[in-house]
């Protein structure tokens, strides 16, 4: 019997060649123990080679599965769905997968597992079994005027939730139209109808009907679709990171989509929520994620940046309707404050300022007006408005001292205030 586990840990770093040894296994079952013993023989050649450094040996023990990483790993037996022998019980011809390749392959279920056939070679590509799918979501493709449909497999450690096993995989990822003109073979229930609809799809199997599909209870964009004004959308837009891409409020979680890495965070995988960088037309939403697998220890910060404000009150709803913890107001989202005068923080919070930064806004101004008043000339003002210059009898008419300037402003009521005192004398 093969040691599938062997096998997939001394080939894991060649994906290709991993799936030539299972393909040949599963065809020859015979040559199952000397491909025990080649995966034996190249992981004894590997830690040989590693050893002679010792950080490099510390990184590939890394990749040796510890017992706790199987307790939560996928079967480790050569998948049932693998066996090109097997009946498909359901078969889609030229549908176009995205993920983990980018061609058109044929979809096929099985009783055992879903499978990606090359149509050329007869090639089973990829697959999964069902008890191995962790989620399915099945959601509409924005912004394209064709009606398509992305049906996005999970298999387990795919989900993009921080994890601290190593057995990270791709999920599967598939578009197809509404009503594809190819005829599928192997209709549910003997039917005989020429398209095949997403119902008809999710009814293939019970697993599939859990699939996770957008409604109006849960998440409706308050943004019309250019290209079908009557119609609602379910996704908002937004960014992670540098990558464009779409949210998905799912009754059974969060979906980010459609660029790698696709992320599915459940609600027991969702620890907080919070809304930064609320602006007037956009604001952010950082989801707080924690492993499932294991106690909540490792834990990860995801930010889904410039999702237009419109959208804040579905968005808002959708968190309170599944009880999600709002921490937009905890204390390490408050801005932190710096020492005064550049003073070195001790610990204790230096005492702020009366007034706050408004207070040094007004000081600023009123800085700049008494700078202003310190350097006016009062003689410029005449001369910007044509008053007259003045000239040297002016200035010897002026004495030595310069005008008399309460003369020359208050002129005659000057000298009646001087009369009115001699008069009391």
């Amino acid at each position: 019997m093969a040691d599938a586990r062997l096998i997939d840990s001394a080939f894991r770093q060649d994906p290709t060649l991993l799936k030539a040894v299972l393909d040949a296994i599963a065809q020859t079952p015979q040559q199952a123990p000397l491909f025990n013993s080649i995966s034996r023989h190249v992981l004894n050649v590997s830690s040989s080679s590693f050893s002679e450094n010792g950080p490099a040996a510390k990184k590939r023990r890394l990749d040796v599965p510890s017992g706790n990483d199987l307790a939560h790993r996928p079967s480790t037996e050569i998948p049932k769905w693998r066996d090109p022998q097997e009946h498909a019980d359901t078969v889609i011809p030229d549908l176009s997968f995205s993920i983990p390749q980018r061609k058109k392959l044929t979809l096929e279920f099985t009783d055992n597992g879903v499978r990606a056939k090359n149509p050329s070679t007869q090639g089973i590509e990829f697959g999964v079994s069902w008890g191995d799918i962790e989620h399915i979501a099945l959601v509409p493709v924005p912004d394209k005027a064709a009606r398509f449909l992305n049906l996005i497999i999970f298999p387990c450690y795919s989900s993009g939730i921080p994890s601290t096993t190593s057995m990270a995989t791709e999920p599967i990822l598939i578009s197809f139209p509404e009503q594809p003109p190819n005829t599928p073979t192997g209709l549910p229930l003997g039917t005989t109808k020429t398209t095949f609809t997403a119902l008809q799809i999710i009814n293939c199997h019970p697993s599939l009907k859990q699939a996770n599909q957008p409604t109006a209870d849960e998440f409706a964009s308050a943004i019309p679709q250019p290209h079908r004004k009557d119609e609602p959308a379910y996704h908002a837009k937004c960014f992670r990171g540098t990558k464009d891409g779409y949210l998905f409020f799912l009754p059974g979680g969060l979906l980010w989509c459609f660029k790698k890495p696709l992320l599915f965070a459940s609600f027991a995988a969702i620890e907080s929520v919070s809304y930064t960088s609320i602006l007037q037309r956009t604001f952010n939403l950082v989801v707080s994620l924690q492993d499932t697998s294991s106690d909540g220890a490792t834990k990860e910060e995801v930010e889904f940046s410039m999702i237009d404000q419109a959208e804040f009150a579905g968005v808002d709803a959708w968190v309170k309707k599944h009880a999600l913890d709002d921490k937009s107001l905890a204390a390490e989202r408050r801005a932190k404050k710096e020492g005064v005068n550049g003073a070195a923080t001790t610990g204790e919070e230096p005492e702020e300022e009366e007034g706050g930064e408004i207070a040094k806004a007004v000081q600023q101004l009123e800085d700049e007006e008494d700078e202003e008043e310190e350097d006016y000339d009062p003689g410029s003002e005449g001369e910007s408005e044509g008053s007259g210059s003045s000239t040297d009898d002016d200035a010897d008419q002026d004495g030595p001292d310069g005008p008399d300037l309460v003369e020359k402003e208050l002129g005659s009521e000057a000298e009646d205030v001087e009369l009115s005192d001699a008069e009391e004398k």
